[in-house]
């Protein structure tokens, strides 16, 4: 190739840096200049002949898909990518609407705190959320990994009338007590055995796939319900070593339940009392004057356990008081105030008051402490056990009437019989001991030791549901809503 001149040289630069502007499309050898863009060789004597090439259709649309690519990947760059994933995860991790991004005032901040350009909403449901939601079922099963496990799973109807089934799964080891995680939260067509059992069997295919897999599964947790029992039979076939367990804390609730049947008058009351003073100031500053600072009276709700019977203490402990109050808006026409002052009347409400603040009391603080995560089996059986001693000792027709309950409720409950058993090996009582031949292996009875015995873990992932899905968000469709669900549920510390 003959010597180019240093004045060429630098004229051919001159027109190179013209043509380039801000990106890298030509380059030259010699007399002959490259364009990377279309792959043509364009001779360099005129400044006109590479004016000429820049105009070609060829060259131009060579250009508009250079452009395009690098637009691409500077908007999928890993720093933005990575920022727009940890964002997204963030707020729904912490149950921040997604929508919220659209504020303004909000993006701005997140703007000038970050220096990153912040994504659309839109952009994270579509593009983050389900990577969001693939590394938390992704760290599930890295911590899940190839130990036993407990499931928990319970069902619901939400605010739109659907039935709603969550699942949790937990590591069963003797070393340590394995927290809960929600693993699938799916809607039902319909709640019976066949779909419970079901979806049970789905969503566990999500933690593995080998061959074997179901003798790690050890414990199942329900309510008693019917088909729940009904499921726990026919699972039993495929898990062989799961024991099916009915709620110790639901089962208290039942007790409690019973109470407030047996308890008709004061159930009344309870009833009445609380709408008493709701959106009427002037019979709240009647209260006030005769109650001093006692707070208003409780409304129970019959799905929060143990609530009734912490109602029925709040009457007991504040009788005489609140009988003046009634007394003071006795020419109140409310149908609410005369059901009471009726009630309060009636000369056995004192007494069943007192039946109820004497013997029962103790059912509010069993449901607390069996609310209780990471308790080992042996604490668990020592408040069942009180709870045995406490209902039994109650004598009289209603004593009667509850220990028949209680002992038709844990007749009932066959797994807890195995599950005792477990607990007394484990506290060295073998010999008195008789097990089925699948509980026969040290290794699986060792990991009983943090068992747990209720389903209220469950019951936490509904209210997490309920929160989540309010009247200004009923657009999710059921497989975001279950990201956001498991997301948020599992990220809580």
């Amino acid at each position: 190739m003959p010597k180019v001149s240093s004045s060429f040289s630098s004229k051919i630069r001159e027109w190179i840096s013209c043509a380039n502007k801000n990106a890298e499309v030509f380059t030259s050898d010699g007399k002959i200049i490259f364009c990377n863009a279309c792959g043509k060789q364009i001779a360099c004597e005129r400044k006109s002949q590479l004016d000429q090439h820049m105009k070609t259709v060829v060259h131009v649309s060579a250009i508009k898909r250079k452009f395009q690519t690098q637009q691409l990947i500077s908007t999928s760059s890993p720093s933005s990518s990575s920022f727009s994933e940890d964002l997204c995860f963030a707020m729904v991790s912490s149950d921040i609407p997604l929508y919220k991004l659209q504020s303004k005032p909000f993006r701005n901040f997140l703007s000038k705190y970050t220096n990153q350009s912040i994504p659309d909403e839109s952009s994270l449901r579509k593009n983050y959320l389900s990577i969001c939601y693939q590394k938390t079922m992704n760290e599930i099963k890295e911590k899940i990994g190839n130990n036993f496990i407990y499931v928990v799973v319970d069902e619901t109807t939400d605010a739109r009338g659907l039935y709603i089934a969550n699942l949790l799964v937990g590591v069963l080891n003797k070393d340590y007590a394995g927290r809960p995680y929600l693993l699938a939260s799916k809607q039902l067509n319909k709640t019976n055995n066949e779909t419970i059992s079901q979806f049970i069997n789905d969503s566990l295919k999500l933690l593995w796939t080998d061959v074997g897999m179901e003798r790690r599964v050890l414990l199942l947790l329900t309510d008693a319900a019917q088909y729940m029992v009904k499921s726990g039979k026919s699972l039993k076939l495929f898990y062989s070593n799961m024991i099916h367990v009915t709620c110790i804390a639901h089962a208290c609730n039942l007790i409690a339940e019973k109470v407030r049947e047996l308890f008709p008058n004061i159930n009344i009351l309870i009833n009445n009392g609380k709408k008493i003073f709701l959106k009427s100031p002037s019979r709240i500053s009647i209260f006030k004057d005769e109650m001093e600072n006692i707070p208003l009276p409780p409304a129970p709700v019959i799905t929060r356990w143990g609530t009734w019977i912490a109602a029925a203490l709040y009457y007991a402990k504040y009788f005489i008081k609140y009988q003046k109050v009634i007394e003071k808006l006795a020419e109140d026409d409310a149908q609410c105030v005369k059901k009471v002052l009726d009630i309060i009347k009636d000369r056995s409400t004192v007494n069943e008051l007192t039946f109820i603040s004497t013997h029962l009391s103790f059912l509010v603080e069993i449901i607390k402490k069996l609310e209780t995560q990471n308790m080992l089996l042996s604490e668990s059986f020592c408040l069942i056990s009180e709870l045995e001693e406490k209902i039994n000792i109650i004598s009289g027709p209603k004593g009667a009437t509850l220990k028949t309950k209680l002992n038709d409720i844990f007749s009932k409950n066959k797994g807890l019989t195995v599950l005792r058993n477990i607990n007394k090996v484990l506290l060295g009582e073998a010999e008195v001991v008789q097990l089925d031949q699948n509980y026969k292996d040290p290794m699986i009875l060792s990991s009983f030791k943090f068992a747990p015995i209720t389903s209220v873990d469950v019951e936490r992932s509904f209210s997490i549901y309920k929160h989540l899905l309010t009247d200004r968000r009923h657009s999710f469709t059921e497989e975001k809503l279950e990201y956001h669900l498991i997301i948020n549920f599992n990220n809580k510390e």
